[in-house]
């Protein structure tokens, strides 16, 4: 016996040390798996169907009593530094500032951020649709959160065809601060002040890498 340890003692030692690790995987991975499923256990909401309203953050965040973060579903507000920002944020605090509300809660609880996601209700008025009628805020939907999208989706597009509110009057756009915005002349852009060629637009293709005056009707924009 003694002879077969000294002549396999390399073997056995490989064995012993393979035995090692792999009990020190097992009961590694074991305990990755339950600080997983301790760490990826969503956070749930304990805010109260009915509370008051302590704070608005914009127009579509709030603050309830006991800190808890309202994140109101189906629509989306202007953040700060945007031209509807102030406007949401004022028409919220009217309506449910320090006042008694009803959050009603779709399908999902509380989002990435740990805000909860709810509908409010003042009343039998609801104030993310009231948001919407008077143009202050856009409609966004994410299934399966969908409980409201007609009605609130039907309300935007009234709003819109209306030109009501921040959002679809055109208030947003002549809202822009243009203390240090350049105004470009356009009637002074000549080939005789700048040098350069006029061309029509079709023809923009066949001048690549060169500097060109193009004129043409603008048949489309959209804002990335």
């Amino acid at each position: 016996m003694n002879k077969f340890l000294k002549e396999n003692k390399v073997f056995l030692a490989i064995i012993v040390g393979a035995l090692i690790v792999g009990a020190a995987l097992y009961f590694g991975l074991n305990k990755d798996e339950g600080g997983k499923e301790s760490s990826s256990s969503q956070v749930e909401c304990s805010a109260p169907s009915k509370v008051i309203v302590t704070k608005v953050i914009d127009g579509d965040t709030v603050v309830v009593e006991g800190g808890y973060h309202i994140r109101l579903l189906g629509i989306d507000a202007d953040e700060s530094s945007y031209p509807c920002y102030d406007v949401a944020k004022s028409r919220l605090e009217e309506l449910i500032l320090n006042k008694k509300v009803r959050l009603e809660k779709d399908v999902t609880d509380v989002d990435q951020y740990d805000r909860c996601l709810r509908y409010v209700f003042l009343d039998d008025q609801n104030i993310d649709l009231q948001l919407i009628n008077e143009g202050l805020v856009i409609a966004r939907f994410y299934p399966p959160d969908l409980k409201y999208q007609n009605e609130i989706t039907e309300a935007e597009k009234t709003a819109i065809d209306g030109k009501v509110g921040c959002k679809w009057s055109g208030a947003a756009a002549n809202s822009v601060n243009t203390e240090n915005k350049i105004v470009f002349q356009w009637e002074k852009l000549t080939s005789e002040l700048t040098s350069l060629n006029i061309i029509d637009a079709c023809q923009a293709g066949n001048y690549y890498g060169k500097e060109m005056i193009i004129e043409g009707k603008v048949a489309d924009t959209y804002h990335d």
